[in-house]
């Protein structure tokens, strides 16, 4: 089976690239592809298509005033409701209807001649007229996935790449389980199981269905009946299980003190938290020379020192530079490790930032280079935690 991801212009490379790293590395049958360079925006204005006024602001309503403001819609509601401290009501949002999410779809379908059989899935923060996290066509081919918010029910701590992989393999097992979308509506769980058929009333229910990532023995009993590929059927299951074990050593790890171990491969030295889910920290050449030299030096050094390992920092820029000459490279070290123009500090900020951004608050302070003024500077990870793979 081929699942074609797809993702709207607002959705962010990084977290559409974190996705499906995530999903392809559990194998199997079920093949997560890479969309085609899809600028899906353009045909939201196309004559043919979708008129301009489909894309559009809508009124939101104070929901802080409805009675229900905990209640879910059929398959879960969207999570752009969820976000009330951080909006002002009323307030206006892009919006799209389902059928045109499910017409994107097909467009890309079109244009790029994907098999009848394949499925497509958009994901997109833009949210839907029946503001639900996420549905399938009538065909039971073609899937929208809203992908923002995430952290209104996990908190900041929540990588989103993970529970937005959780919606993406449980749609792909709902397809293979159920002929149309009626049947579906029809076995989900007004009871919440922690089994992925749970219906969601409250919006709570949705991080008990995430922690758990099971389904129920009666929903096993349908796969059954239904014949599911069995292999199809573990892949998805090992992926469920990485995700779970994911949240949950988040959940523990401010509680038990304890950081994820580290990975540096290959020959750029690409930086991975491996209890994360094998989660990448992205550095660009200067943090990650800077990141790289500090894990070396346990001792730690101070800022006003580095110009003393220039050729150790230096040697390590030239594999991550793509500066076109040697004066160049050399130039841009000079410039780093200047402690009076303010150079070093913004790398240094830079990396903490992308350290919380991947790790969470809770343990991003073990990864990050930290000191004193005119006091050395230092990464406080056990470096037994950390592992160095050359290929």
């Amino acid at each position: 089976m081929n699942v074609h991801l797809i993702r709207s212009s607002e959705l962010s490379l990084e977290t559409y690239t974190n996705v499906w790293n995530l999903l392809n590395k559990f194998q199997g049958p079920i093949n997560f592809n890479e969309s085609e360079d899809f600028e899906w925006d353009n045909f939201l204005y196309e004559q043919d298509w979708i008129s301009e006024e489909q894309f559009k602001e809508v009124q939101k309503v104070d929901f802080r005033q409805e009675k229900d403001i905990n209640s879910y819609s059929l398959y879960e509601e969207s999570p752009s409701e969820r976000n009330y401290s951080e909006k002002t009501f009323p307030f206006k949002e892009p919006q799209l209807t389902w059928e045109d999410l499910f017409l994107i779809c097909e467009k890309y379908r079109r244009k790029y001649t994907v098999p009848e059989n394949d499925l497509v899935f958009l994901l997109t923060d833009v949210s839907n007229d029946k503001n639900w996290f996420g549905s399938v066509d009538q065909k039971m081919r073609n899937v929208f996935i809203q992908t923002s918010n995430w952290s209104s029910f996990f908190g900041s701590e929540i990588d989103s790449r993970f529970p937005i992989a959780y919606e993406v393999v449980v749609w792909t097992l709902r397809i293979m389980m159920y002929r149309n979308r009626y049947e579906l509506s029809q076995q989900l769980h007004a009871q919440p199981k922690g089994c992925m058929m749970d219906f969601c009333e409250h919006k709570s229910q949705i991080v008990l269905k995430m922690r758990t990532a099971d389904i129920c023995g009666d929903c096993l009993d349908y796969i059954q009946k239904r014949d599911v590929n069995r292999t199809a059927l573990n892949q998805i299951l090992e992926t469920m299980d990485g995700i779970r074990s994911n949240i949950l050593f988040r959940e523990r790890s401010s509680v038990l003190n304890r950081p994820s171990r580290l990975e540096i491969r290959g020959y750029m030295k690409r930086i991975f938290l491996v209890d994360l889910g094998d989660l990448e920290v992205r550095l660009n050449p200067k943090e990650k020379t800077l990141f790289l030299f500090f894990l070396n030096h346990l001792e730690g050094v101070r800022i006003v020192d580095l110009m003393d390992h220039k050729a150790e920092i230096l040697e390590l820029y030239k594999r991550f530079s793509r500066a076109s000459t040697p004066s160049l490279i050399e130039d841009a070290v000079d410039l780093m490790l200047q402690p009076t123009d303010g150079n070093i500090n913004q790398v240094l900020t830079r990396i903490r930032s992308k350290f919380k951004q991947t790790a969470g608050d809770s343990i991003a302070g073990y990864y990050t280079i930290e000191g004193a003024r005119n006091e050395v500077y230092k990464i406080s990870l056990n470096r037994e935690l950390v592992k160095v793979i050359e290929n």
